[in-house]
C-alpha cells in the first residue's frame, strides 16, 4: 500500500503537480488573508486601547473648582485596592499659528509614572508651566521652538517652549485638532474654572471602586475594556461588526479553497479509474486502495501545506509593505500571525485534502473491476445521486431561508452571525443545485440541437457526460464568483455608510471664535460675502452648570438655524434641549435621554439631554433667558464635506479675519472627518483584498480542474482527430464547453453572492440595502470568470493537443 503510493507520487509527479499547488496555494492565501485581517483588528483595537493598557478602571470626573476635585482626589487614592492611579486633565485653549490666527486645541497633563504610556519620539516630558509637549500631526512646531498659547483666563498670551514629541491617543488623531501635552503644576497654575478629566486606575479591587460614592463632583467608573470599547465605536460604530464580517471572508475564502482541492481530487480520481480497476484485478482490496489514497493525500497534504503556511504569511507582509505602490493603503504597522493559528490553517489543510479524496475514491471502489476497466463507465453516475443532492440542497437551503427570515429578530452581533450563516447556506444549496441541474440541461440542449449545429453539439456534449467533472468546474466558479461579489457588494454598501458616518463628523465646517470679546461688527457680512462660502451665522453664546460639574460654555442654537449650516442633517438643539458635544466630559454622566437640573447665566432650569458628534455643546435659545455674548462664527463651505482642511475657501477666511483687529481662532471640521475617513477605509481596503483571494483561490481550482479534465480527453481528442475534427474546431468545442459551464455558474454566483453579501452588510451597518446591484460588478465579476475559464481551458489545450495517452 504505501510502496503504490510512494510510487504514484514519484513516477506521476506531474499528475500531482497541479493537486500540490491547489493545497499550496489555499493554504498560502488562506494563512495570508488571515495574517492581514488578525492584523488589521489588532491594530484597530490597540489603537484606542494603547492609553489603557495598565489600567483596570477609567474614572471619569467634572468637578466645580480645585477644592472640590482634591477632596475627590484624595478619596479616590485612598479607596482600597487602589495601587496607582494617573490623572489626565483636560481643558481648552487656543495655539497661535504662523499667520496670527489661533488653533483650538486642548491641554492634557502628563506625568512619569507606571501608568504613563505615551511613547517620547522626541525630545523629553515637560517639567514645567514654561514647556509643553505636542503630539505628532501636520503642521505641529518643532522641539525648540516658542509658541504662544491663549489660556482663557489671561488677556496675554503665554509663551511656552515646546520640549518634546509624544505619541497621539488614537482619539487625538480622529480629532483632527493639535493637541498639547503639559506637566501637571502647569495645568494647576493655567486652568482657573472647574476640573475635568479622567484617572486611570490600577486596582486589585474593582468592585470597591465601582461601589464607592462620591460627592461635589460627577463621576463614571467604567472598565479600561469598556471605555475602549465605547471609544472605538464612538468612531467606527459598533466595529465588531465589520471585524465579524472580515473573519466570515476568510472562512468563505478557506471554503472556497476546500472546493478547489475536492474537485481537483475529484478529477483527479476519475483519471485512475481504469488504474485502480487493474489494481483489484491484480488482487488489491478496497482497504488497500482507500489506505494509498489517503496515505497520498496525507504525505501530499503534509508537504504542501508545510510549504503554503510560512509562504502565506511572507505574501501577507510582502502584500502590507507595497501595497501603497499599486494604490492600496494597508497601514498595519506587523503583520503577524499567531503560530497556533497557523498551524491549525496547515493542519486543515491537511485534513482537507484528506477529506476531499475520499468521495471520489469511495465512489470508485464502489465499481466493479470490469466496470473499472470499461470506458463507458468513467462518466455515467446515477440519477439517484443527482436527486439526492437535490434534495440535499433543498434541506440546506430551507435552513438558509428560515436564518434568513430570522435575522429581524435579532440584533446586534447575532443578527450578523446568523444573517452570514443563512447566507452561506443559501449560497450552498445554489451551488449544489447549480452544479447537478447545468449538466443536465446541456445533456437536453445537446440533444435538441442534434446534428444543426456539430461543434456546438458536441462541446454541450461534453460537458453533459462528465457529469462530475462539470460540476466540480460549475462548484469552484460558482463559489469564487459568488464570494467575490459578495465581498465587493457587501464592501460598497459598508463603505458608503462609514463613509458617510465619517463625512458627517464634525457638523458644521468651520468655528470662528473671537478670543478677546465679541465678533467685532462687519466680520460675519464680510465672511458671509467670501465665495465658497454657503453659509455663516453668529449664535450667542452663555454659560450652562450641570449640578456638581462647573460651568461651560454653550452656543444659542435653534434646531432650524443649526440645520442651515451643518452637514449630513445635524441640526441645532431641539426644544427644551442641551446637547453636549464630543469633547464634552459630561457626556458619560449624563446619558442622552435623561432630563436634567441646570442653571443657565445664574437661572435655574431644566432641560433634556442629548449627545452630538459636533466638537460644541449647544442648547436651545427658549432656555437662555439671561445674558449672553456673540463670540463665535459658524461656517458652512459649498462642496463636498471631505474637503482638504487648507482648501481654499478656509484660506480665503483666515484671510478675511485676520483683518480685524484682536485674537481670532478656527476651528475645522475637515481634519476630523478626514482622518475618520483614513481609519474606516482600512477595514474597506482589506475587504477588497479578500476579493482579489477568493478570485486568485478559483483560479487555481479553475487550473488545475481544467488540466486534469484535459489530460483525461487526451484520447478523446486523438479519436476525434481521426475523423477529421480540426485543432481549430478542437478549440471551438473546449470553449462553446467552458462558457456553457462557466457562463450560468458565474451568473447564480454574481447574482446571489452580491444580493446576499449585500444583505450582511447591511445587517452588520443596521441600514437599509434599498439600492440595485451594481452592474460593473455583477458584469465584472461574470465577464472575470467566464473569460478566465476560457483562457485557461485554451492554454492547457494548446500544451497537450499533441500528447496522446
Amino acid at each position: 500500500m504505501f510502496r503504490l503510493a510512494f510510487a504514484q507520487l514519484r513516477r506521476r509527479g506531474g499528475r500531482y503537480f497541479s493537486l500540490f499547488f491547489a493545497i499550496f496555494a489555499s493554504v498560502a492565501l488562506t494563512v495570508s488573508a488571515t495574517a492581514l485581517t488578525n492584523s488589521l483588528v489588532s491594530s484597530v483595537n490597540d489603537l484606542f486601547a494603547k492609553p489603557y493598557e495598565n489600567a483596570d478602571l477609567v474614572v471619569t470626573v467634572s468637578a466645580k473648582n480645585e477644592d472640590s476635585f482634591a477632596a475627590f482626589e484624595q478619596q479616590l487614592a485612598t479607596t482600597p485596592g487602589v495601587e496607582a492611579l494617573a490623572f489626565d486633565q483636560n481643558f481648552a485653549a487656543s495655539v497661535k499659528q504662523s499667520d496670527g490666527i489661533y488653533a483650538s486645541t486642548s491641554v492634557q497633563s502628563i506625568s512619569e509614572g507606571p501608568l504613563q504610556w505615551r511613547p517620547i519620539l522626541e525630545g523629553r516630558l515637560p517639567q514645567g508651566p514654561g514647556e509643553i509637549a505636542v503630539t505628532t500631526a501636520p503642521g505641529a512646531p518643532e522641539v525648540g521652538e516658542h509658541v504662544s498659547i491663549r489660556l482663557s483666563q489671561n488677556t496675554e498670551d503665554t509663551e511656552v517652549l515646546v520640549v518634546g514629541v509624544v505619541e497621539p491617543a488614537a482619539q487625538e488623531t480622529l480629532g483632527g485638532a493639535p493637541f498639547v501635552v503639559a506637566s501637571p503644576d502647569a495645568l494647576m497654575e493655567w486652568n482657573s474654572s472647574g476640573v475635568r478629566g479622567e484617572f486611570r486606575v490600577a486596582t486589585s479591587d474593582p468592585a470597591s471602586l465601582e461601589a464607592a460614592s462620591f460627592s461635589d463632583a460627577t463621576v463614571v467608573v467604567a472598565s479600561a475594556e469598556g471605555h475602549v470599547d465605547k471609544l472605538a465605536d464612538s468612531y467606527l460604530g459598533q466595529r465588531d461588526r465589520y471585524f465579524l464580517l472580515l473573519a466570515a471572508f476568510v472562512a468563505v475564502a478557506a471554503a472556497v479553497a476546500f472546493l478547489v482541492v475536492f474537485s481537483a481530487y475529484s478529477v483527479l480520481t476519475g483519471e485512475r479509474v481504469r488504474e485502480f480497476g487493474l489494481i483489484r484485478s491484480v488482487g488489491a482490496s478496497t482497504p488497500q486502495i482507500l489506505g494509498s489514497v489517503i496515505f497520498e493525500a496525507g504525505i501530499l497534504g503534509v508537504v504542501a501545506a508545510g510549504f503554503g503556511a510560512p509562504a502565506g504569511l511572507m505574501a501577507a507582509r510582502l502584500l502590507a509593505d507595497n501595497a501603497a505602490r499599486f494604490g492600496i493603503r494597508v497601514p498595519i504597522d506587523v503583520i503577524d500571525l499567531p503560530s497556533s493559528t497557523m498551524w491549525l490553517i496547515a493542519g486543515v489543510g491537511v485534513v482537507m485534502s484528506v477529506i476531499a479524496a475520499l468521495p471520489a475514491v469511495f465512489s470508485v471502489c464502489r465499481k466493479s473491476a470490469v466496470e473499472s476497466l470499461s470506458t463507458p463507465a468513467i462518466s455515467r453516475t446515477s440519477p439517484w445521486f443527482g436527486a439526492l443532492w437535490l434534495l440535499l440542497a433543498g434541506i440546506v437551503g430551507a435552513g438558509g431561508m428560515w436564518a434568513y427570515e430570522a435575522t429581524s429578530d435579532y440584533r446586534g452581533m447575532r443578527s450578523v452571525a446568523l444573517s452570514i450563516a443563512g447566507s452561506g447556506a443559501l449560497v450552498c444549496a445554489l451551488l449544489i443545485a447549480t452544479a447537478v441541474l447545468v449538466p443536465w440541461l446541456l445533456h437536453v440542449f445537446s440533444r435538441i440541437v442534434g446534428g444543426t449545429v456539430p461543434t456546438l453539439q458536441l462541446g454541450l456534449a461534453f460537458a453533459a457526460k462528465q457529469k462530475s467533472r462539470s460540476a466540480a468546474l460549475i462548484a469552484v466558479i460558482l463559489a469564487g464568483s459568488a464570494l467575490s461579489s459578495a465581498v465587493l457588494h457587501g464592501q460598497a454598501h459598508i463603505g458608503t455608510h462609514l463613509v458617510a458616518v465619517a463625512k458627517g463628523m464634525g457638523g458644521t465646517d468651520m468655528m470662528v471664535t473671537a478670543l478677546d470679546g465679541e465678533i467685532p461688527a462687519g466680520m460675519l457680512e464680510e465672511i458671509s460675502s467670501i465665495d465658497g462660502v454657503k453659509t455663516a451665522i453668529a449664535p450667542a453664546t452663555t454659560a450652562v452648570e450641570l449640578e456638581d460639574s462647573g460651568n461651560f460654555s454653550v452656543l444659542m442654537l435653534a434646531e432650524e438655524d443649526g440645520a442651515s449650516v451643518m452637514r449630513a442633517g445635524d441640526t441645532g438643539a431641539p426644544a427644551g434641549g442641551l446637547v453636549l458635544g464630543r469633547n464634552s466630559p459630561d457626556q458619560d454622566a449624563y446619558p442622552a435621554g435623561q432630563a436634567a437640573n441646570i442653571i443657565v447665566a445664574d437661572t435655574p432650569t431644566q432641560a433634556e439631554i442629548f449627545h452630538s458628534d459636533n466638537y460644541f455643546s449647544m442648547i436651545d435659545p427658549a432656555l437662555a433667558t439671561g445674558p449672553s455674548t456673540t463670540r463665535n462664527v459658524l461656517i458652512l463651505l459649498d462642496g463636498d464635506s471631505n474637503q482638504a482642511p487648507d482648501n481654499a475657501t478656509a484660506q480665503a477666511v483666515r484671510k478675511t479675519i485676520s483683518l480685524f483687529d484682536g485674537r481670532y481662532s478656527i476651528t475645522e471640521g475637515f481634519s476630523a472627518r478626514q482622518n475618520t475617513f483614513e481609519l474606516v477605509s482600512r477595514i474597506t481596503t482589506m475587504s477588497t483584498l479578500l476579493a482579489i483571494v477568493a478570485l486568485a483561490i478559483a483560479a487555481v481550482g479553475l487550473i488545475n480542474t481544467v488540466a486534469l479534465t484535459i489530460s483525461e480527453r487526451a484520447r478523446d481528442r486523438y479519436l476525434l482527430r481521426t475523423i477529421g475534427l480540426t485543432s481549430t474546431g478542437q478549440i471551438l468545442v473546449m470553449a462553446i464547453e467552458m462558457i456553457a459551464l462557466s457562463l450560468p455558474a458565474a451568473i447564480v454566483g454574481a447574482v446571489s453572492g452580491g444580493f446576499l453579501g449585500r444583505f450582511v452588510a447591511s445587517s452588520a451597518t443596521n441600514t437599509a440595502a434599498t439600492a440595485p446591484l451594481q452592474v460593473d460588478i455583477l458584469g465584472g465579476t461574470v465577464l472575470a470568470m467566464v473569460a478566465g475559464s476560457v483562457l485557461c481551458a485554451l492554454i492547457v489545450l494548446a500544451n497537450k493537443r499533441r500528447r496522446v495517452v
